[in-house]
């Protein structure tokens, strides 16, 4: 992990509102009881949890593996999740989920989803896909979504569930699917 890149789909996100909200001291209570429900996202990912998981007996390998090579991380108002490429499937359910949850807080998403090279281990974060990923978050689409990159898309089409996790906007971009692909 240290000192090396790898090819990972990463989902960057803006909560819209944060900073209105973290002005106004009597949104205090709601906005820490926000950030606990998205750190416990962040904990789920957790070294220690993963390291639970891997001792755990009854659990498929292969669901093993996959939260293994998940990384989460939040910040300020933003946060990412990242995983290799076979694993790219969860991002989705992932960024559906804590959209959820945010939106019950009434605040919205707005960010990008990429494909490409990056550093995401324990809360580092780094790499041409992270820049990729804000560049999308900051082209501040007409309604909050989650942009994917045009190399995500070539990606997708290779896989047997883009129709699941994405779908294009009214002005042909590539979005998203927060609506479906974390209920399955």
């Amino acid at each position: 992990m240290k000192g090396t890149y790898e090819k990972r789909i990463i989902a960057y996100a803006d909560i819209i509102g944060w900073r209105n909200a973290s002005n106004d001291i009597s949104q205090c209570n709601r906005l820490y009881d926000t950030v606990k429900k998205i750190e416990g996202y962040a904990k789920k990912f957790s070294k220690e949890i993963k390291q639970k998981l891997r001792n755990a007996s009854g659990v498929f390998k292969k669901n093993i593996q996959e939260h293994s090579y998940i990384e989460f991380s939040f910040f300020s108002d933003n946060f990412a999740v990242s995983a290799p490429v076979d694993y790219g499937q969860m991002i989705f359910k992932i960024m559906a989920w804590t959209c959820h949850d945010l939106l019950r807080e009434e605040f919205l998403v707005r960010g990008g989803v990429t494909i490409g090279d990056l550093t995401h281990y324990q809360g580092v974060i780094f790499g041409p896909a992270l820049v990729e990923a804000v560049k999308l978050e900051q082209e501040k689409p007409h309604y909050p979504c989650l942009l994917c990159s045009n190399e995500l898309g070539r990606y997708l089409e290779q896989t047997d569930y883009k129709n699941e996790v994405v779908l294009i906007d009214k002005y042909q971009k590539l979005v998203v699917n927060i609506g479906t692909c974390g209920s399955s």
